[in-house]
């Protein structure tokens, strides 16, 4: 799951208690300019392979 920087608090809650990674990218804006979309708070990779390139690709 991807947040925004300012608004995880209770992302970062739920991704804790289910044991989801999770990573803060830029802001609402930024964010859903990535995906294509108006802003966007947060979003869920539901792909397995999907999520794992995201998340190297945020690694480096």
């Amino acid at each position: 799951m991807a947040c925004g920087r300012r608004g995880g608090r209770v992302g970062e809650h739920m991704c804790s208690y289910y044991g989801v990674p999770i990573c803060f990218f830029a802001d609402k804006e930024q964010l859903g300019r990535v995906i294509g979309r108006e802003f966007r708070a947060s979003l869920a990779v539901t792909d397995e392979n999907l999520a794992k390139a995201v998340m190297k690709q945020l690694d480096d």
